[in-house]
Order: structure tokens, then C-alpha cells, then sequence
């Protein structure tokens, strides 16, 4: 390395957070002032977390409000997707087959391996 150079960036470093970006892209005009503009850029931040906030409470409310009325359907959703597709008999065959050998189990297998498929498809 010469000395012109000076020292190299680790990877990743090069990376900016576009949140960040995108409040400094806002800014109506270049202040003169380099304090003046940070403090504006920190208030704008500070602004979308609290709004942030606010939007996870409102969230979390919504969730516990809806949770009694949602509970019973929810329960019949579980008890349909452990419902055993087949009932194995002793031995090898039942060891290897039980991970299987419910509806949610298989749906889960089968979402994953879309997930898979998708992934590679769209690399």
C-alpha cells in the first residue's frame, strides 16, 4: 500500500443506511451552519422513532384486542393441523414416517421447499 492511499475500508463499511440517506435528501437547503443541519437530521430521526413507536403500541394493542375473538378459531386451526395423516404401525417405519405424520408438518415442508424453489429461481 503507498502512502498516498492512506488505509483501506473495511467491507461493509462502504454501506450507507438508506433511512439515513433519505432524511439528509430532504433537507430543503444546504445550511450553512454543519451543527444547524445535523441537529436537523437528528430531529427528523428522532421523529420517525417516535412515530415508530407509536405504530408498535397501536399494533400491540390491535393484537391483544383481537386475541379473545381470534382464540377459538385459532384453537380449531391447531387441532386441524395436528390432525395425524395416518396412523403408522410398530417398528422402522413409524420412526422414520413420524415427523410427517401431520398436516402441519407437511405443509411446513412443503412451504420451505417453495421457499427454497423461489430462492433459487429468483437468484
Amino acid at each position: 500500500m503507498s502512502e498516498q492511499e492512506g488505509p483501506r475500508s473495511a467491507p461493509g463499511d462502504d454501506e450507507l443506511d438508506p433511512q439515513l440517506l433519505e432524511l439528509f435528501a430532504r433537507v430543503e437547503a444546504p445550511p450553512t451552519d454543519q451543527e444547524a443541519f445535523a441537529e436537523q437530521v437528528m430531529r427528523r430521526v428522532h421523529r420517525h422513532q417516535r412515530w415508530l413507536l407509536v405504530a408498535r403500541v397501536a399494533a400491540a394493542l390491535v393484537l391483544a384486542v383481537l386475541a379473545i375473538p381470534l382464540q377459538d378459531p385459532l384453537e380449531l386451526m391447531t387441532d386441524a393441523l395436528l390432525a395425524p395423516l395416518f396412523e403408522a404401525q410398530g417398528g422402522f417405519g413409524r420412526e422414520m414416517l413420524s415427523p410427517l405424520s401431520s398436516i402441519g408438518a407437511v405443509l411446513t415442508v412443503c412451504l420451505l421447499g417453495l421457499q427454497l424453489l423461489f430462492r433459487r429461481l429468483l437468484r
